[in-house]
């Protein structure tokens, strides 16, 4: 199964059959970003896992930030998950590649550009997790997100972003 994804700048397109994303700075609390791209004030609550939901809404949305950037999700059919990263050294890469890669996106990352490659594997698992409201897993070296495009994992399809400004991201929905 595939999704468009539509990246839109001021306000939240009513186009609802699509995943829309913002990706920005903005010195907004979160929470007062999201009620202005939206247009609307919604109660924002939290499941126990942390993840971020509107009550009495059948909008979805997830958020991720990193240094100054921001990226915010919106879907209006699926649960869906975002995030990103700026493409940064990170101590201790390889003991978080050996513990949570399979040997697939072990011998990826390490065949060349490993830095680059790193974060566009790191960002599918965290889209998955935060799709599906967990934490990290024991078991990640089983969700396997190598490929290209829609990648399906665990229930979840997830896929990179293209992203500019030296950050990497991946969005996650389930069905």
């Amino acid at each position: 199964m595939q999704k468009e994804i539509r990246f839109f700048t001021k306000q939240l397109p009513k186009d609802k059959d699509v995943i829309h994303i913002w990706i920005g700075k903005s010195d907004l609390p979160h929470d007062r970003l999201i009620s202005q791209l939206i247009g609307q004030n919604l109660d924002i609550k939290a499941l126990p896992s942390g993840k971020p939901y509107f009550f009495n809404s059948s909008l979805y949305f997830n958020l991720s930030d990193t240094e100054d950037w921001i990226a915010i999700a919106f879907s209006w059919q699926v649960p869906i998950g975002i995030d990103i990263e700026t493409i940064r050294p990170v101590e201790g890469m390889d003991q978080l590649i050996s513990d949570y890669f399979s040997s697939k996106e072990q011998a990826y990352v390490k065949e060349k550009d490993a830095l680059t490659r790193f974060w566009k594997i790191w960002n599918r698992k965290e889209a998955c997790l935060k799709t599906l409201g967990l934490g990290l897993q024991d078991n990640m070296t089983r969700w396997d997100c190598l490929g290209d495009g829609w990648i399906f994992v665990n229930n979840v399809w997830v896929q990179s972003l293209s992203i500019k400004n030296n950050l990497s991201g991946a969005i996650a929905f389930s069905t």
